[in-house]
């Protein structure tokens, strides 16, 4: 028997996703919204539920979220998206109003230390050393670091088409630091030996054509993936983001405000939260000294 197709009402999806498009996000994010959001419409519809953006209540946003069958993660972005729908019409978050209690231990937040980064480098081939060192001393986003080209390097400094909603994203200008440029010289030498078709920094082969095409964000996640396997560290792109951030808040007692701008964040609790790790060491350390504080105290 086949399954029930729900035709839902999608005047108000339509209306808001033009919204969306006129405020110059991204055809493809659009695209993601009314899919999300026709998808959740239908299961309030087909179990008797309101399907107008003023009609849905916390009651729906429980209900969607104990008969979900994703992951938790997924869950939560998808009844954002449905709050956020929601909110253009009437002003209320729903989502927030209904007080989920999200579990952060489902995130496999992958950390690594300066000690692993060096084993890394060292195993490293030339393209995933200079992923690495664009990742660990510039905390650049993967999709970040494949769209570097090679006219964004100028004058010391690269060009960055980061995380935004114009059709440019958010262009920032951010030096080199030195290490950066010396395996940038390295690199583009290797790159001379190679028959390049585009002008992408980043270059890997083609096998079937017999040249280098611009690295895409999962073939990055390969080659972190294979030098995870190599090395025996386990790491992903975003962890030498992660380590970037970790060693100007722990080893160089950077404030939190830099850190953030650093990171290009827009909120200072993100970059708290997501990005910092705590080392045991200095765990120890501070348990060691409130001990020593409260003995005196008590002597």
């Amino acid at each position: 028997m086949n399954k029930m197709v729900w035709k839902v009402d999608m005047s108000q999806v339509n209306e808001y996703t033009d919204f969306l498009l006129s405020r110059s996000r991204k055809q493809v994010t659009v695209d993601g919204v009314r899919m999300v959001i026709h998808r959740m419409l239908a299961k309030l519809q087909e179990n008797g539920r309101p399907t107008r953006a003023e009609d849905i209540s916390v009651e729906d946003i429980l209900f969607l979220y104990s008969t979900r069958t994703n992951k938790e993660n997924v869950c939560k972005q998808d009844l954002r998206i449905l709050s956020r729908f929601c909110c253009h019409y009437t002003g209320r978050d729903i989502e927030k109003q209904a007080g989920l209690l999200w579990n952060r231990a489902e995130y496999d937040r992958t950390w690594i230390t300066p000690e692993d980064f060096r084993i890394l480098y060292k195993a490293a081939d030339p393209t995933d050393r200079m992923v690495l060192v664009l990742g660990a001393f510039m905390g650049l986003r993967r999709t970040e670091i494949c769209s570097i080209r090679e006219s964004d390097i100028k004058d010391g400094k690269i060009t960055i088409h980061g995380k935004g909603h114009t059709e440019q994203g958010f262009v920032v200008r951010m030096e080199m630091l030195p290490q950066v440029a010396q395996e940038l010289e390295s690199y583009r030498k290797w790159k001379e030996t190679k028959e390049c078709r585009d002008d992408y920094l980043l270059q890997v082969e083609d096998h079937h054509m017999n040249v280098y095409n611009k690295m895409a964000p999962m073939t990055l996640n390969c080659h972190m993936r294979n030098l995870s396997i190599k090395t025996g560290v386990k790491v992903t792109a975003h962890s030498l983001r992660r380590l970037f951030a970790t060693i100007l808040w722990h080893e160089l007692d950077t404030d939190l405000v830099t850190v953030k701008t650093m990171m290009r964040h827009a909120s200072a609790a993100t970059t708290l939260q997501c990005y910092i790790d705590a080392y045991s060491d200095k765990e120890d350390v501070a348990r060691q000294k409130f001990t020593n504080f409260m003995t005196e105290i008590l002597a």
